[in-house]
């Protein structure tokens, strides 16, 4: 473990699991890291999914929670959408 892996939040370390391992996290985790980047889970009839939306720019992610572990492109358009591609 190099000195920066050591000072890591569980935010950050959640992150480098994604991108290390898209196939393996769940919809908690997911959920996790929207709520810490501002996101609000709205109130939803989908039964199967839940919809999340961010107040500062009004950003938009839909969580299938019917799957665990979640698709891999839900992990990586979650990833683009914090590294401000999307």
């Amino acid at each position: 473990m190099t000195g920066g892996e050591k000072y890591l939040t569980k935010k950050d370390k959640l992150i480098k699991k994604m991108k290390i391992s898209p196939n393996s996290i769940s919809p908690d985790e997911i959920e996790k890291v929207l709520e810490w980047e501002g996101f609000v889970k709205r109130k939803s009839n989908a039964g199967s999914h839940q919809v999340f939306k961010r107040k500062s720019d009004g950003k938009v992610f839909n969580l299938v929670l019917a799957r665990n572990p979640v698709r891999k492109y839900q992990v990586e358009d979650l990833l683009k959408i914090l590294e401000g591609k999307d």
